[in-house]
């Protein structure tokens, strides 16, 4: 392999490594906070992309791709919540609920899968990249789009970290993910507190759905 392959292989590993750390950084909020584990976590990132397509596209209702990113973050971070209002809290007392969760969160993933079917058809769709041009680095061309995930990628996980280590609501939802009953006994909203934890995690997914569509196919 030449230099210049590896330096290419390196720069595409940053592009998708990025938004692999984005996706998991999400479903690892869900499970420190709720100890299980999100089998929609995918569908989710899946859904963000989708509603971003149907807002930013002429196809759509062509309004761009700043509104449809915002939109699509924000109506992921509500499936998010109705997730968990309605398929994690009814069992959350339930001695098995990790695999309760399993269960439930599939046939969750299953429903959105197909309403997006429904909605959306079977063609692959892609989303505009965010900005035009290339970038050079080291000898490397990438597209300006990919350079800018890879730059704010990591600034969106130390805000998130920020937020969980500075912030009153992500110390709240640090002390749940510690001891939930300790938590409770000092007043914590435990069930508000999971609400966000999954809003947040699903509002990430959302987010690296929309920077995921505008390298690769939707379908």
């Amino acid at each position: 392999m030449t230099l210049q392959a590896f330096l290419y292989t390196l720069a595409s590993g940053l592009v998708l490594g990025s938004l692999y750390a984005l996706m998991a950084t999400g479903l690892a909020v869900v499970w420190t906070t709720l100890g299980i584990f999100n089998f929609s976590h995918g569908v989710f990132i899946s859904a963000g992309a989708y509603i971003a397509w149907q807002v930013a596209d002429t196809a759509g209702w062509g309004l761009g791709l700043t509104v449809a990113a915002v939109t699509a973050v924000v109506s992921v971070f509500s499936i998010g919540i109705l997730f968990q209002i309605f398929l994690i809290r009814p069992f959350q007392k339930k001695a098995n609920l990790v695999l309760l969760a399993v269960i439930t969160t599939l046939a969750g993933s299953s429903l959105l899968e197909n309403t997006a079917i429904l909605l959306w058809g079977g063609r692959s769709k892609q989303l505009p990249r965010v900005i035009d041009g290339n970038v050079s680095l080291f000898g490397v061309t990438i597209s300006a789009h990919e350079g800018l995930i890879i730059l704010l990628v990591p600034v969106l996980i130390t805000m998130l970290w920020f937020f969980l280590h500075k912030t009153h609501l992500g110390l709240s939802m640090r002390a749940v993910a510690q001891n939930r009953e300790s938590a409770e006994l000092i007043g914590l909203n435990i069930q508000g507190l999971y609400m966000m934890a999954f809003g947040i995690s699903a509002a990430l997914a959302g987010l690296a759905g929309v920077f995921l569509g505008s390298i690769r196919f939707i379908t």
